[in-house]
């Protein structure tokens, strides 16, 4: 891999450690610059940015694991030290699988627009692409993926020009499906097309735009395959899907009749209704817009509930739109479903998960996980986003049943309305309202003694082989 000037070269190993090499010109040879370990856990992308630092050397940036992207400074890296220029958390759940340059959108306005910002394209195993600010690490957009069995892992940016205009395609590949994605980028599911590239993984992939072809290697088959890339298909789907909201709702459960729906814009001019006062006499005047400010409570109404993290992602999108410098204040009801559609998870939510969340702070008694109701407050105030024990009683109270007459009477660090010990089907069933947490816990018992079951008849029989 090489700098755009095709003067500096780097590798990553097994052991986390990134190193760079530098061409001398004068002796025709490469020189070691240094190497770092940087990442605590395994690199999963890095690459040369075509942006230069303030001593004209290309940015080298790489991705790990551990949702940390680092900077290196190779201007002032010697003696076999690569220096560290920034090092950043990027996202707070979400693995980094890929990343790219990102151009900036061509015929923007500078008074309008800011058009000198340094962006990169993410891919993450929770099948997201992040428009991410180099500079600050600030996700400016986000935007659903393609929704195969495995995420995007490898990207490229290819382009074609049909009648004097410039085309642009994302070049994708998953674990074994490679495929095209039309820009812009904005969830539309009818944008890309894929196929099974490899039956195992494809190791490797590029692409020689002269002749519009993809290499690509696979895993364990032994096999370099040569593609045409069929820009064809992914323009026809893109007609076939419609315009406007008409690809978005494959996305929605039951489509546009489907209840799902109904309820998106029900509570789109509910929200209206509470802006203009809900016990106001004065005439009704319904909009086709909403201010940004309401976007997290209405996005919790309709079953997508962000962290306060997600939340800042979620405005500073709605209101910059990645390069507006004036911000926006509302926000029209096509643009709310496609934020709402490119935010939310993009399965839902995961019962397994949450269960396993749980474990992770109960403890084992009688075949049992559970919290003492202390440690279960202590918990909410000291790990992720924390919660003070005034904000923890106020939630809790609510989420138990506790009416308006008797939060007046409790004393506010009074928790007696939980039980002493906190059971996962308590959890799930009193405080997250989920239905059929019962059943839903049976299920997934169900499954684990059939996987273990499957191990271990898998285990006996390579010990026979």
């Amino acid at each position: 891999h090489f700098a755009n000037n095709s003067r500096y070269s780097f590798f990553q190993d097994a052991c986390k450690t990134v190193g760079v090499y530098k061409y001398n010109c004068t002796t025709n040879k490469w020189n070691f610059i240094g190497k770092h370990r940087a990442h605590y856990k395994d690199i999963t992308a890095i690459l040369f940015l075509p942006y230069k630092t303030e001593k004209q050397e290309y940015q080298l940036v790489s991705f790990g694991a551990d949702r940390t992207m680092v900077e290196y400074d190779i201007a002032n890296s010697s003696d076999e030290y690569l220096e560290i220029f920034s090092l950043d958390r990027m996202d707070q759940t979400a693995v980094p699988l890929a990343g790219i340059a990102w151009p900036g959108l061509k015929n923007l306005d500078p008074a309008v627009h800011r058009t000198d910002m340094h962006l990169i394209l993410v891919a993450n195993d929770e099948y997201k692409y992040k428009i991410i600010n180099c500079a600050t690490t600030m996700t400016m957009s986000t935007v659903l993926g393609p929704r195969y069995e495995h995420p995007v892992r490898k990207m490229q940016l290819i382009s074609k020009t049909e009648e004097g205009e410039e085309l642009q395609y994302l070049l994708f590949a998953t674990k074994n499906v490679i495929g095209l994605q039309k820009m812009p980028l904005d969830g539309n599911p009818w944008k890309h097309v894929g196929l099974l590239g490899h039956p195992i993984q494809v190791i490797e992939m590029c692409f020689r735009e002269d002749s519009g072809t993809v290499f690509t290697i696979g895993a364990k088959d032994n096999c370099m395959c040569q593609w045409a890339a069929n820009y064809r298909s992914v323009d026809s789907t893109t007609k076939l899907g419609g315009e406007n909201l008409d690809p978005y709702y494959c996305l929605i459960e039951n489509g546009r009749p489907g209840w799902l729906f109904q309820e998106i814009r029900d509570l789109f001019y509910y929200v209206q209704i509470l802006c203009q006062g809900s016990f106001s006499p004065a005439m009704r005047r319904v909009k086709d817009y909403i201010p940004i400010d309401s976007l997290p409570d209405l996005m919790r109404a309709l079953g997508y509930f962000p962290s306060e993290y997600e939340v800042e992602n979620l405005i500073v999108e709605a209101k910059y739109k990645v390069y507006q410098r004036i911000p926006c204040t509302e926000i029209d009801f096509e643009e709310f479903v496609k934020l709402y559609l490119n935010h939310r998870p993009a399965f839902g939510y995961n019962y397994q998960q949450i269960r396993n969340a749980f474990r992770n702070f109960a403890t084992l008694q009688k075949e049992t996980y559970m919290m003492y109701r202390d440690d279960f407050i202590d918990m909410l105030g000291s790990y992720g986003e924390c919660f003070s024990r005034e904000l923890s009683w106020y939630l809790l109270s609510i989420l138990s049943g506790q009416n308006f007459d008797d939060r007046a009477t409790n004393a506010e660090d009074d928790f007696s309305f939980l039980p002493e010990e906190i059971t996962f089907s308590h959890l799930a069933t009193n405080i997250m309202g989920i239905q059929d947490a019962d059943n839903l816990s049976e299920q997934f018992s169900a499954m684990e003694s059939l996987g273990s079951q499957t191990m271990s008849s898998g285990e006996s029989e390579e010990k026979i082989n």
